[in-house]
């Protein structure tokens, strides 16, 4: 019969077996940082580490597994990625060339903002306050809802995963 995972675990040759797959998977790692190191890549965070096919290389820890046994990725240097910022502005002789003709800018006020208006009075301050408070109270109740039925529906897939 064969055994279950928490008998073959305990196992001398299981272990022995983990303990080469985890240290040919670190192996596998330097390789790629060697890799990149030779091929002139700087693993600055501005080129992360591709596969010949161009693919971003991504290695779970073999130390580290959450409770709900899911490996959690290595976290290096490498994986980080940073993207420079660049800002286009319009080219004033190109929007000239096709749109100067057509643009007409035009300057639109409310003209009820322009009129004084009245000063609430107290009563309408507090049925303001009142209806404030009973809309961000719904809004509380709704997001706490949403909250729990989220848990819900992770406890099911959690559950149907398994």
């Amino acid at each position: 019969m064969p055994y279950t995972i928490k008998r073959a675990r305990k196992k001398d040759f299981y272990k022995n077996v983990q303990d080469a797959d985890e240290q040919k998977h670190l192996k596998k790692v330097e390789e790629e940082r060697k890799r990149a190191q030779i091929s002139g890549s700087a693993l600055d965070a501005t080129d992360p580490l591709r596969d010949e096919r161009g693919y971003l290389l991504s290695y779970e820890d073999p130390e580290n597994v959450r409770n709900d046994g899911t490996p959690v990725s290595l976290e290096e240097d490498y994986q980080y990625v940073r993207l420079s910022v660049t800002q286009k502005s319009s080219n004033t002789s190109l929007f000239e060339k096709y749109l100067g003709e057509k643009s007409e800018f035009t300057e639109f006020t409310d003209e009820e903002t322009i009129e004084e208006s009245e000063t609430p009075t107290a009563e309408e301050l507090q049925r303001l306050r009142d209806t404030l408070k009973n809309e961000i109270d719904a809004q509380v109740t709704l997001n706490q809802d949403l909250e729990t039925e989220i848990g819900n529906l992770q406890a099911r897939i959690v559950e149907l995963n398994d």
